[in-house]
């Protein structure tokens, strides 16, 4: 699947718009990618780093995409257990910390916000709220199943909290 084609011009504009204004707000932030999650995987779309070889499966970003929760790596160095593909490519290129926020609409985790940074510990509360706030803005701009053609193939996954509260109704 060509992801880039998922996006039409002005919705890939707002959501370079988007992600240049969360890197410029986070204080340490090296790289925002914003991933479409494509039944259950997520594939990146837009990056502020192209040249960036770290693939989204192997890593927070598809924890993120499945579970519609944050997933974070507070220090590279120390996690290497549960991502190791992922930590060490983070490693070789200067990553030292990692946060992946689902962009989520009517209950679906359709994306993912992430964030890396060269800083141990690099992202605060107020560095969350940030990205949750960046996911909340791309939401409308992520085609799922309408508006571009090649869209159709998309499958949105419930969150596991969405699920979770059809099941107990």
């Amino acid at each position: 699947m060509n992801v880039p084609t998922l996006l039409d011009t002005g919705d890939r504009e707002a959501i370079d718009r988007i992600s240049t204004s969360l890197l410029a707000e986070v204080d340490g932030a090296m790289h925002v990618a914003i991933a479409v999650v494509v039944e259950g995987v997520p594939h990146v779309a837009t990056t502020t780093d192209p040249t960036l070889d770290v693939e989204p499966e192997d890593g927070p970003t598809a924890a993120a995409g499945q579970s519609g929760r944050i997933r974070r790596i507070p220090s590279v160095r120390n996690s290497a257990g549960e991502f190791p593909a992922y930590v060490h490519e983070c490693m070789r290129v200067g990553i030292s910390s990692v946060a992946a926020v689902p962009v989520k609409r009517d209950g679906y985790t359709i994306g993912v916000v992430t964030i890396t940074s060269a800083d141990h510990h690099g992202f605060g509360p107020d560095d969350l709220r940030a990205a949750r706030r960046a996911a909340g803005a791309i939401a409308p701009h992520l085609r799922v199943g309408s508006g571009v053609a090649s869209t159709d193939a998309m499958q949105p996954r419930p969150s596991a909290r969405s699920a979770h509260r059809r099941a107990a109704h």
